[in-house]
């Protein structure tokens, strides 16, 4: 076996210096007349000569053994010996050191996820033996990658020139097959990672590639758009062969055609296109590990500029902001400084507003909380309720919000807050990955009695993140960033009395009611009209907001005063059936029971005696424990039944 000449090698250049050549990496790969695993250590040292790092030779050999397990894994579909094969050599390469369990991991699952029998938990099942027992060096005839390279017949050099490539991500820049005459996948997929860098990226954490749209700004999610790039991509490097074929001589056309044959069978072929997009998965230059729309201050109009809400300012938006949602309006050059005046800038609008919220305070607090929600940030941690009677003009007012919002806004699901979720621990919540990158959420319409299911609602307001996952998808982590705008005629019903659930409560009373002769059944499409003007409105209430915070008027805070006290069912009980000395005790069962009578009686839900045991906690109460007649009781000390 002929391995690369040392001496062919160029040395390692100082950091001052260049890096090699893509020519002298072409050259140093092409004396070697053939390939196995036990060329791979050269291969390595060329490339920590393209990329003037050595101290990285290490990490590197672990890139190209990655590809080269990679590469071949043969079809999926083949028998289940030869699946469980190709396990117990990666567990192998990982029980050895060689590379690491979760790039193996990925690399088998990826490659297993192809095959029509593939079954998620199946392989769990498998690949934790089968590593198992080559770690305990169970295995008395271990199949390597090696192995697989033997069976295979071999790996051809380019091909591991391929891996060596597409391992050192942007340390050496390959060049398309139409200028190289290189078709391993590999190698193709380390050239896209750096022709499409800022076209598209691969999202770990939530499996998804997302295609970039230069014009709108817009990071948008799906495999297909990703597919259809990298086709159009190699189908331009394909026709680039057929022009140069139409003016070759007879040696380079003969050449050019044999190329163009194996382009279109080993690199534009379905199969080929689903293993090369699969690479690209595992390029650095295209794997984002950061969160989208990171800029909670930065959000982009649909005219694709960024608009600054700190400044009221717009700039092109760029690769590097990762939006994924965009407004329903643009900007354009409209100040929304301090010298803004909605009454020029949106006149139908603010005439609206100021008919549905008369008083002018409650219209400040409702217009700088629409601009709170414009941004990303939930530090408030509030819960906005809106309610009121029909024909108050509270759905026109909130239907006009997402439209001027467009994609940073969506409709959620009641059962994200009030009433049960729609499935057991652990199963899908669709209603709950639907908030996902989202800066406001609507739920509409809860019925009368709804409960307020209030961990749900702390957990989906406080700064932090939540966990949910799609059906038949992986469990994904979510920030919180959705502000949640819960519009209703009935208020739901609050089963807890803690500060720190009314502190999350505001309460807009929408007190007006308009009869059928004031309606204007055309007054949504004349609002509609507005957007660029309203949109600037809620622009200049964010930088308030940024500024000087949240507002609450005298009405608001009467209203969540109200809603508290008459939420306070308990509260209710103790004022009817009990009196207060701080020397009186009451025996827990008796409280209990003349409370379960009085609800009973009343056509109340009866709380649970872990749920009454809370409410008199949080009111205060101490308990003590009695023992009477060899019996033991918990007394309540401060209450007395009448």
């Amino acid at each position: 076996m002929a391995l690369l000449n040392r001496a062919s090698i160029p040395r390692a250049a100082p950091a001052t210096q260049r890096k090699a050549t893509v020519h002298e990496v072409e050259q140093a790969f092409m004396a070697a007349n053939e390939s196995s695993l036990g060329a791979v250590p050269d291969h390595v040292r060329l490339l920590g000569v393209a990329s003037n790092d050595l101290v990285g030779e290490a990490r590197a050999r672990q890139r190209v053994t990655i590809e080269l397990l990679a590469s071949v894994l043969g079809d999926p579909n083949e028998t289940r010996a030869q699946w469980m094969k190709r396990l117990y050599a990666g567990a192998d390469a990982v029980a050895r050191g060689e590379l690491k369990e979760s790039e193996v991991y990925d690399t088998l699952r990826a490659w297993s996820a192809e095959s029509e029998k593939f079954n998620p938990t199946e392989f769990d099942k498998q690949w934790h033996s089968v590593l198992d027992r080559a770690r305990s060096g169970s295995v008395k005839n271990p199949i390597t990658i090696a192995t697989l390279i033997k069976e295979a017949g071999g790996v051809p050099a380019l091909q591991v020139r391929g891996a060596v490539l597409a391992a050192a991500g942007a340390g050496v820049v390959g060049e398309s097959f139409a200028v190289s005459g290189f078709v391993s996948h590999a190698h193709i997929a380390g050239w896209l990672s750096v022709e499409l860098a800022e076209c598209m990226h691969y999202h770990a954490a939530s499996d998804t590639w997302y295609r970039y749209d230069a014009v709108s700004g817009l990071h948008i999610a799906g495999r297909d758009g990703v597919m259809e790039l990298v086709t159009s991509v190699l189908q331009a490097e394909h026709d680039k062969l057929i022009d140069a074929m139409k003016t070759a001589k007879s040696g380079e056309f003969k050449r050019l055609n044999s190329l163009i044959t194996k382009v279109r069978k080993e690199v534009l072929s379905a199969n080929s296109l689903e293993q090369i997009c699969g690479l690209l998965r595992y390029q650095r230059a295209l794997r984002f590990t950061g969160k989208h729309n990171h800029n909670l201050e930065l959000v982009l109009d649909s005219a694709g500029m960024a608009i600054d809400l700190r400044t009221g300012t717009t700039r092109p938006a760029v690769y590097r902001d990762y939006f994924t949602q965009s407004l329903g309006a643009a900007l354009g050059d409209v100040d929304c400084g301090d010298g803004f005046d909605p009454a020029k800038a949106c006149p139908m609008a603010y005439a609206f507003a100021k008919q549905i919220m008369k008083d002018p305070d409650d219209l400040a607090a409702l217009m700088r909380w629409f601009g709170y929600c414009l941004g990303g940030s939930v530090v408030e941690e509030v819960l906005a309720i809106m309610v009121g009677g029909g024909s108050n003009g509270k759905t026109v007012a909130l239907n006009l919000m997402m439209a001027v919002m467009g994609g940073c806004a969506t409709v959620a699901d009641a059962s994200v807050l009030v009433g049960g979720g729609k499935s057991a621990a652990g199963g899908a919540r669709s209603d709950l990955v639907a908030l996902a990158g989202r800066n406001m959420a609507v739920i509409s319409e809860t019925d009368e009695g709804g409960v307020l299911q209030v961990g749900q609602m702390k957990s989906l307001v406080q700064v932090g993140s939540y966990v949910a996952r799609e059906v038949f998808k992986p469990t994904c982590v979510y920030d919180n960033r959705a502000k949640i705008n819960l519009v209703t005629n009935h208020l739901p019903i609050v089963n807890s009395n803690d500060a720190g659930t009314w502190r999350r409560l505001l309460v807009f009373n929408f007190k007006e009611t308009f009869s059928v002769e004031q309606r204007d059944t055309g007054l949504a499409a004349k609002l509609d009209k507005e957007r660029a003007g309203v949109l600037a409105w809620l622009v200049h209430e964010a930088g308030m907001y940024l500024r000087e915070g949240l507002l609450r008027s005298p009405n608001m805070i009467a209203a969540a005063t109200a809603y508290r006290t008459d939420s306070d069912v308990f509260g209710g009980f103790l004022s009817e059936c009990c009196m207060f000395d701080s020397s009186a005790e009451v025996d827990f069962a008796i409280l209990y029971s003349t409370y379960q009578y009085w609800a009973e009686k009343s056509g109340l839900r009866v709380a649970s005696k872990i749920g009454v045991s809370k409410q008199l906690r949080e009111r205060g109460y101490s308990t003590v424990t009695r023992r009477v007649e060899n019996k033991t009781s918990k007394c309540i000390v401060g209450i007395a039944i009448y």
